[in-house]
């Protein structure tokens, strides 16, 4: 190592770099606008399983075709499934009781990972669980020209919904990373 060098080294060695903690009431106002997000969502997301069941079962309660009442059955257990999923991996998990021993931006940034975790992998166990039953009953229903066509404009579907989910987990996943590396976070372990 030069002369040079070695000046460089102990002048950026010796920097005293302090970075104040980020503010406990920042964290709780954070973790207060992320709940409610959440919160939003999953209402919307139950609204639409409760009104899929409701129309997917009335149509199957009035149709004389076997084959679309099986499709109907068939989608009402993928929703069933799907809503069994979305309880389990992204209901929001209740605020410690031990608040005080937990440093809330780990607690933040744990429920981050589980909304993150959740819309990255929601086509698995919330989009596909339900297209066998919707692809039996577009077949029992469709004319055999127009099934292409349908088949088509179901991909897209699913594959706007896959995408959107997807973009959402990265956009969980940048607020992680914007954590990570806020202010009180150079590097120092969180204990």
């Amino acid at each position: 190592m030069t002369l040079p060098e070695k000046a460089i080294l102990s002048i950026w060695q010796s920097q005293n770099e302090t970075v104040a903690p980020l503010p406990v009431e920042s964290l709780r106002r954070m973790e207060r606008r992320f709940r409610k997000g959440v919160k939003l969502w999953l209402a919307l997301e139950l609204f639409s399983f409760v009104f899929v069941l409701l129309v997917v079962t009335r149509a199957a309660l009035q149709s004389h075709n076997a084959l679309f009442r099986v499709g109907c059955l068939m989608i009402v257990s993928g929703v069933a499934f799907a809503l069994w999923q979305l309880a389990v991996r992204a209901f929001l998990v209740p605020l410690p009781a031990d608040a005080f021993t937990v440093s809330w931006l780990d607690f933040h940034r744990r429920a981050l990972e589980r909304q993150r975790d959740a819309f990255l992998s929601a086509w698995k166990w919330l989009l596909l669980p339900v297209v066998p039953g919707l692809l039996v009953t577009q077949v029992a229903l469709a004319q055999p020209h127009a099934l292409a066509r349908i088949f088509a404009l179901d991909a897209a579907a699913f594959l706007f919904a896959a995408g959107w989910r997807f973009a959402l987990g990265k956009v969980l996943q940048r607020r992680i990373t914007k954590l990570d590396n806020g202010p009180g976070r150079n590097g120092e372990n969180r204990e």
